[in-house]
C-alpha cells in the first residue's frame, strides 16, 4: 500500500498542491471574515476567498480513494467523501441560524466568526502536520 501511495503521489502531485492550495485559501478567507464587524464587504471577500479554496479541496478529496482504497471499493469511498464535504457545508450553515438571530450583537457575530474560523484554521494546521507527505 504505501508503494501504491509513493508511485501515485509521484504521478500527480497536483493533488497536494490542490489540497494544500485550497486549505491556505479556506484559512485565509477564515480569517478576512472576521473583519465582519470593520465592514461587511470583508464578510463578502472572505467568503469569496473560502468558496475558491473548497472547490480546490474538493478537487483533491475526489482523487484520495484513488490512494487509499481497492479498486472495488473507490466509487462507493468518492461518493462518501464528497457526500460529507456538502453535508457538512449545509450543517454549518444550518448551525449559524442557531447561535445568530436577529437580536444578536456586532460583537455576538464576529465571536461566532472567530470561534468557528479558530476551529476550521486549527483542523487545517493539524492537516498540513500530520499528513504532509501523504493525504
Amino acid at each position: 500500500l504505501c508503494d501504491r501511495r509513493q508511485r501515485h503521489q509521484d504521478r500527480h502531485p497536483s493533488m497536494w498542491v490542490f489540497l494544500n492550495l485550497g486549505q491556505f485559501l479556506m484559512c485565509l478567507g477564515l480569517t478576512i471574515r472576521c473583519l465582519i464587524n470593520t465592514h461587511f464587504s470583508f464578510f463578502l471577500i472572505g467568503t469569496f476567498i473560502c468558496s475558491i479554496g473548497f472547490c480546490f479541496t474538493t478537487s483533491a478529496a475526489n482523487k484520495f480513494p484513488n490512494i487509499w482504497f481497492l479498486e472495488k471499493e473507490i466509487f462507493a469511498a468518492k461518493s462518501l467523501i464528497l457526500f460529507v464535504l456538502f453535508a457538512s457545508d449545509t450543517v454549518g450553515f444550518y448551525i449559524s441560524t442557531v447561535f445568530i438571530t436577529k437580536s444578536s450583537t456586532k460583537h455576538e457575530v464576529q465571536m461566532f466568526f472567530v470561534i468557528q474560523s479558530a476551529i476550521l484554521i486549527a483542523f487545517h494546521i493539524l492537516n498540513a502536520i500530520f499528513f504532509k507527505d501523504l493525504p
